[in-house]
Parts: C-alpha cells; structure tokens; sequence
C-alpha cells in the first residue's frame, strides 16, 4: 500500500547514524525527499561528525538531531543515560514520520519505534519481523546502497530525482584547494591523489601496493599527492617513504579542501571509503580498491568513470579482525592490475565555475 503524501508532513526524520560513505550514498533519496516535500522540515538524525553534512547538504536538510549510540551499533560508543536523553528529546519534537534509513532493521525498528513518530516506515530483515506491511519493505540486500534507499522511497510513492551523488564545494574550500596547488607547483588537471587510508584496516589494499601506484606515476612524469587524515599521517608517511616521491598532505586538508583538490585532479586511486564517494560525487575518474568489502554494493554504476578493481572471493562483505581465507582480497591484487585499471579512463568533465554552497 502506497503512502498519501497530499496532504505533506510538516516534520520528517531520517535515521541513518552512519560514516561519510555511507552518508553520500543517501544523497539521491535526500534529494528526492527534498523535491516531494519542499516546505516540510527534513531532520537528520546521525552521528555527531554528520552536524557538518547537514550543514554541505543543506539544500535537503534542515535540521540535525545527534545520536549517542546504541548497543549493537559499532559506529560509536553507547551510554544508556545518553540514549534515554535522546529518546526523550526526539520523542518532544513530535515528527510526524519518520524513515529507518540505516540498515535493515534489526536493531534500528526498535530505536525508531521509542523515538514514537506519528508514521514509521524502513526497511525489515528479510524473512523476519515486518512492523507495518504497507510502510516497510524487505531489506533488499543485492542492490546499490543508493539504489537500495530510493527502493524504499519507491514503495513510499516518492518519486526519484536521479541517482546521482553530489558534494558541493564552497568557495573558500576553493580558495583553500587553490592555495596548496600553488604552494606545491602543481599544473591543475595533471596530477593524480592517492588515498591509502580507510577507517577500518580490514578495508585497506597494502602500503606496498600504494607505494608502487606513486612510484608508477611519478616516473611517468605526474604529480602524485597522498591524501589523508591526521590520524592517517603515518600511513601515508609510509607510503611516500616506500615510493620515494610524492608529495605527503595527509592532515593538511579539510573534507572541503579535500574535495576542492579532487575537482581539479586527473584522478583518485583509493581504497573503499568516504573519499572514493566524494569523487563519484564530483565526477572525478577513480579508481577503488575493494578490500573485505562488496563492489556490488558500494561501486558506482558508471564503470566509464570509475573502475572497481578487487579479488574475487565468496565472501565480500567481511567485517571481522579475523579472516578464513587470509585476506586473500587484499594479499591477492597486484599493483599492476590497479595500474591497469587507470589506463583509458577519460579526463575529468570539469564544470565552469565551482559548485558552491
């Protein structure tokens, strides 16, 4: 049974306490909650860093309601004085529907059923406990994260808005991008980023493979930055001493800055995380490496653009600090495939002007 959206709420909530990658893959079904609903106040409930996603995504959110974290969720520590807390507060904002957007249902349709939303709808395990059959739908596990989400938006009557990702950049992240390409010499369009990094270390390909990337293009006549974050500093300081070359800005950028270096870059080589989200967003050839991780659920769909490079497995979507088989999917690519992989990708189609906030 499909939803009547006539009459529209005055309030959504959106649960999806999860990390960067996760939280880009849900932009087309922001973007098309936006388009239905234009005069409705869309909150966001997530984890305390997605404040400053609201604040990007502004377009399609209005207003951030943090998460403390529950038992069961891995993404942060729980305190079950926090979580009362937060019950209580969200519980006081009367949302009149609210969407379980994190996951399939298992243990987040228990924390959106205290959160009391006049309507709920998500996802449920499949085989398992549906709350209300005309608002939610089995967990679709085959298909794309965004993919996944826009199914549930679907089954609402929602209607898409296209399934692309987006990353706005402002134009002080512009300026501050600018800034460290003058500073370093660096020709816009002609150099490569290199992101060795991932938050979990199951997800990263070996600082070797990375090294031999670097070494690759800065023989070939590119410039190469490794990317990073300040807790990433010894890892990409690995890689640039392993390649001898390179140019090390682990912990010197922000996520804008960041991205404000992707946009004029001829390409990213990264692991599965956040950042290779960001160049999907940014129309930036890529090329990722899957490390315990599904490409058929977390690649992009344009192969053109970006090019999944991973050792076929059985199992893809591991999480554990222990492996049956080794890791085979990391000790099992060799930087050749990985270099193969950047030959033919087409140049960046760079837009005039920036995408500003």
């Amino acid at each position: 049974m499909k939803m009547d959206y006539q009459n529209q709420p005055r309030s959504i909530l959106i649960f999806r306490a999860l990390q960067l990658g996760d939280m880009l893959c849900s932009v087309p079904a922001l973007r098309a909650l936006r388009r239905a609903f234009p005069w409705t106040r869309i909150t966001l409930c997530g984890l305390p860093w997605a404040k400053f996603f609201c604040q990007r995504f502004s377009a399609y959110i209005d207003d951030f309601l943090e998460f403390p974290g529950a038992s069961g969720l891995p993404e942060q520590p729980c305190s079950r004085k926090r979580l009362n807390d937060f019950f209580r507060s969200a519980r006081s904002r009367r949302f009149q529907l609210g969407l379980q957007m994190h996951g399939n249902g298992i243990i987040t349709n228990g924390l959106m059923s205290e959160i009391a939303a006049q309507t709920t709808a998500g996802f449920y395990p499949q085989g398992g406990f549906c709350p209300d059959p005309q608002r939610f739908i089995p967990y679709p596990e085959e298909l794309p994260e965004p993919v996944r989400l826009l199914r549930l938006l679907d089954f609402l009557n929602i209607p898409r808005q296209g399934n692309e990702l987006e990353f706005p950049v402002s134009e002080e992240e512009e300026a501050e991008g600018e800034s460290l390409i003058c500073q370093n010499r660096i020709p816009e369009g002609s150099f490569i980023c290199v992101h060795p990094g991932a938050r979990s270390p199951n997800r990263r390909w070996s600082v070797e493979g990375f090294a031999a990337v670097v070494r690759h293009f800065c023989r070939t006549g590119h410039k190469v930055l490794i990317t990073g974050s300040r807790e990433e500093k010894d890892l990409c300081g690995m890689v640039r001493e392993l390649a001898g070359d390179g140019i090390d800005l682990s912990g010197r950028t922000s996520l804008g800055c960041l991205a404000a270096l992707l946009r004029k870059s001829r390409l990213l080589v990264s692991n599965d995380t956040g950042v290779a989200h960001m160049a999907v967003g940014l129309k930036i050839p890529s090329v990722v490496i899957y490390c315990a991780s599904s490409p058929q659920r977390w690649a992009a769909d344009d192969r053109r653009l970006h090019r999944p490079v991973f050792y076929p497995v059985a199992c893809r979507t591991c999480e554990d600090e222990s492996c049956e088989n080794s890791f085979e999917c990391k000790s099992r690519i060799p930087p050749e495939r990985v270099i193969a992989a950047c030959d033919g990708l087409p140049a960046p189609d760079r837009p005039e002007g920036a995408l500003c906030l």
